[in-house]
């Protein structure tokens, strides 16, 4: 909301005075909040795919994407085994710790 705004769009306000085209586009942008801010959800890293994984267990550490992508619930990458997340995208670490 912004600053000195009191009132807010309903789901319901933009389905009936926007075009479907804005509607769509408002419920994208309301599940990347909801997938962002939820922290049991992660946004599947595979180039192409729109879909989110939901962790499946209180300390699993990993999750499979529908398109069959395995995905780290602590950083969001591709599932990258016993390295470190701060460590993914480090070629020459993860050369080393297979």
């Amino acid at each position: 909301m912004m600053h000195g705004c009191e009132q807010q769009f309903t789901e319901e306000d933009v389905k009936k005075f926007g075009s479907e085209e804005i509607f769509k586009k408002y419920v994208r942008f309301q599940l990347n909040i909801n997938v962002d801010l939820d922290s049991t959800l992660r946004w599947c890293p595979r180039i192409g795919c729109l879909n989110y994984v939901k962790k499946p267990s209180r300390f699993a550490k990993v999750a499979t994407c529908a398109c069959g992508q395995q995905v780290c619930m602590r950083c969001g990458a591709v599932a990258h085994g016993n390295v470190r997340c701060a460590n993914v995208g480090d070629d020459h670490f993860i050369a080393f710790a297979r």
